[in-house]
């Protein structure tokens, strides 16, 4: 049976819930929620730390640019005049006020109006340079506010680095410490477990020398006043026949003591004595075990508390690294906006010259608008007057925004190149600063690696319904051998019932029957490495989907985030390499049974072919003498069914060659089959007797046999008709209208035959071309995918 097929949704799916289960466990747990609350108070301090050094920080540089302010501010790089001309005429100017109703009394009245407007205008420009003075200061005022904010954001944002720098490695020191911790107590653990198992091992042996000496104190308290000396004897390994022995061995005193009636009580009280030490010593063995098993319980929890911890503190890292991605770019917009407060303003370019008069010896100058030359290019005169200044206008507009665009462009190219700089710093930089760019190009390479995956699990689904195809035509094949055998015991039958039959036939069906053994132990063979092959699929699929449904991944020795590019490439290389083995394996087995079966397949139609030639002399030779007898229902030459296109018996001279044919090439999706032609079918089924059809079955079994699944010309042209078209078929059109084409050839041959054994073949091969299907592809052939492209399996 073909395996269930497991969409990519249904993977997502099913990965999904299996990372929320994980998910929803370690949030139930108690020693993750007491981590928490210890990060959220860390966390507290850590952002009032913060808080309080960037106030202080400020406070410092307010102070700082308070003390080197200059007195006077410098001039902007884009005036037309300089803030010292807009300052000074301001004391003239209070002087001539001051002085003017002096000067108005003591000048005559004609003079005092000349002055006075004289003065008026003195006044008047001195003015309009106090107020682009004031203008400019303006300027110059809010440009140093901007910069001043930039360079009080631009500390802030570097402060803030420099924390999140630190918290980084603060955190990355806590995760060293927290695997040094982890190695520690898995040391401990191993520890305790095999002192746990050593003292397990000598409480088994204290229970067997419990059992030991509860049976010696049994056998002690048993004992009579008689018997007393041989149960001394046995505890103390000395043989029971020798009581002369024992009391030699003992000290006179003891000897002459245990002699006594109270032999019995000693020996009780020494059973007792062990007993009790027996008990002393098993409660103190078992006490020291449940000592040793809290002793493992504690290391356990503390070990999984370990484990807990430290992948939070990946998880907190990986919080760290994109937080501090986020302060970067914040790094970056601060500088652009410090870079655009320094940046010149629209409106404070330099004005361009006056126009220049032309002398009596120069030309005028061309006219000053496009529209006046055009006019007087054109011989244009009666021109309205409002017509006129709209025309001035717009062309008056039209150079203004030409100006603008040429102030924007000049900016742009200005920015460009400190962009440049900017870059060339960055590049200047050490590496660990741009650490966001590397985790983003990991990310995008994870994720691309995943998509792989994801490919790779369904090419290799492919490839299990193809194997799913191949059982089904090795089932095919099953089938047409079991119909061989069928054949082969008929012929047995036959041989065995026929009267005078040579030696040779019957060495030829044996010959036949042991070449169907092995065809049938082959085939079996084939079926077991199909199984094989099966399995092998479904435990690589089982190992692609545990690898994309793993959380957490090992960490590469090159990078401290688990799950890198270089873990995956790895993991991808080695199922792509399993995946490529089992293909090849596939490929040479499914390769050599086909070639074994094919062969088998081949001598069977060559000893068929071989009796057919022989069984056809007799019933010639019959036949002349114009005696024949009919052939019956229930006799044996009865005409059957063709079993893989080879006819089992012909009753006429056979107008084929019966020389051993090649090894051919079946293929398991093209049919045919024996079934004779219905009169009432007009040309197709006007086939004649039954010897011509039989003849003509089996020279379209053997043309179909030695003709590939795709040469259906070939196929045409070896029945001796004449077909034009030569080509082989490459797509499933071309084979369908090949297939049109062949079949009307032969129907137009079957209806327009003058002889009646070309009209039997005719029909039998159109039959042939009706069950002719497009074959399928083979295995080793996978299915066009750019994922197999990639890997260089595919042009």
């Amino acid at each position: 049976m073909a395996a269930r097929r497991v969409s990519a949704a249904e993977y997502a799916a099913q990965r999904d819930r299996t990372t929320a289960e994980q998910l929803n466990l370690l949030m139930a747990d108690p020693a993750f929620k007491a981590w928490e609350e210890r990060k959220a108070s860390r966390g507290r301090l850590v952002s009032a730390a913060a808080n309080t050094a960037l106030a202080v920080a400020c406070v410092v540089l307010v102070l700082a640019l308070a003390l080197l302010r200059p007195a006077a501010p410098a001039a902007a790089p884009h005036q037309t005049l300089p803030v010292s001309q807009a300052v000074e005429p301001a004391t003239p100017i209070a002087a001539i006020l001051t002085d003017a109703p002096a000067a108005l009394d003591a000048c005559e009245p004609i003079a005092a109006g000349e002055e006075v407007e004289a003065l008026r205008r003195q006044v008047d420009a001195l003015r309009q340079e106090a107020e682009a003075a004031t203008a400019a200061l303006a300027d110059r005022d809010l440009q140093l506010r901007s910069e001043r904010e930039a360079r009080a954001a631009d500390a802030q944002l570097v402060q803030q680095d420099e924390a999140t720098k630190a918290a980084f490695e603060q955190l990355r020191t806590d995760k060293e410490q927290l695997a040094a911790e982890y190695q520690r107590v898995t040391a401990e653990y191993q520890s305790v477990a095999a002192t746990n198992q050593q003292l397990r091992n000598e409480n088994q042996q204290l229970a067997a020398d419990k059992q030991r000496l509860a049976a010696a104190a049994a056998a002690a308290a048993s004992l009579t006043e008689a018997t007393a000396g041989v149960a001394m004897a046995a505890l103390g390994d000395v043989p029971a026949a020798a009581p002369a022995a024992l009391s030699a061995l003992l000290p006179p005193p003891v000897a002459a003591a245990l002699a006594g009636p109270a032999a019995t009580v000693y020996a009780l009280l020494a059973a007792l004595a062990i007993a009790a030490l027996t008990v002393v010593l098993q409660l103190r063995g078992r006490r020291a075990v449940a000592a040793h098993a809290a002793h493992a319980a504690a290391l356990a929890a503390r070990l999984k508390e370990t484990a807990f911890a430290r992948d939070t503190a990946e998880k907190s890292l990986e919080l760290l690294e994109g937080e501090l991605q986020h302060r970067m770019k914040q790094l970056g917009d601060a500088q652009q906006r410090a870079a655009d407060a320094a940046s010149p303003r629209i409106g404070t370019a330099p004005q361009p010259p006056p126009a220049h008069t032309p002398g009596k010896g120069e030309l005028p100058p061309p006219p000053a608008s496009l529209v006046e030359k055009f006019l007087v290019d054109h011989n244009f005169l009666a021109v309205q007057q409002d017509q006129m200044q709209e025309w001035l206008e717009m062309e008056q507009q039209y150079r203004e925004m030409q100006a603008v665009v040429e102030e924007l462009q000049s900016e742009l190219a200005e920015r460009d190149e400190r962009l440049a700089a900017l870059e060339q710093e960055g590049a200047a930089t050490p590496t660990h600063e741009h650490a966001s760019v590397e985790v983003r190009a990991r990310d995008d390479q994870l994720a691309q690696l995943r998509g792989w995956l994801d490919e790779a699990q369904e090419e290799l689904l492919n490839t299990q319904g193809a194997l799913a195809e191949r059982e089904v035509e090795c089932r095919r094949v099953s089938a047409q051998l079991e119909a061989l055998q069928t054949l082969a015991g008929v012929a047995q039958e036959t041989a065995g019932s026929m009267e005078g039959r040579e030696a040779a036939l019957l060495a030829q069906n044996l010959e036949l029957a042991a070449q169907l053994q092995a065809v049938t132990a082959a085939h079996e063979d084939m079926r077991a490495q199909l199984s094989a092959a099966a399995a092998a699929g479904t435990s690589t699929a089982l190992a692609l989907g545990a690898f994309g449904t793993t959380s957490t991944r090992p960490a590469s020795a090159a990078s401290t985030v688990p799950g890198t590019p270089a873990d995956l490439s790895a993991e991808v290389q080695s199922c792509l390499e399993l995946m490529r083995a089992t293909r090849a394996q596939l490929a040479d087995r499914l390769q050599h049974s086909q070639g074994v079966c094919e062969e088998m397949i081949a001598g069977c139609q060559q000893g068929a072919a071989a009796q057919d030639a022989e069984d056809v002399a007799p019933a010639a030779d019959a036949g002349a003498f114009g005696s024949p007898a009919p052939a019956s229902p229930a006799s044996p030459r009865e005409e059957s069914p063709a079993v893989l296109g080879v006819s089992r018996r012909h009753h006429a001279n056979v107008a084929h060659d019966a020389s051993p044919s090649p090894p051919s090439k079946l293929s398991g999706e093209s049919g045919w089959g024996g079934s004779s032609c219905s009169p009432s079918v007009s040309p197709r089924s006007d086939c004649g007797g039954a010897t011509p059809r039989k003849a003509a079955q089996a020279r379209v079994a053997e043309a179909r046999a030695r003709t590939t699944a795709w040469d259906l010309a070939g196929f045409v042209r070896s029945l001796g008709f004449q077909f034009e078209d030569a080509a082989v078929p490459v797509e499933r059109s071309e084979f369908l209208a090949l297939k049109q084409a062949a079949c009307e050839a032969l129907a137009a041959v079957a209806g327009g035959a003058a002889g009646r054994q070309e009209r039997a073949l005719a029909c039998e091969a159109l039959k042939v071309l009706e069950g002719w299907e497009w074959p399928v592809g083979r295995i080793e052939t996978p299915p066009p995918s750019p994922f197999w492209r990639m890997l260089g399996l595919q042009s």
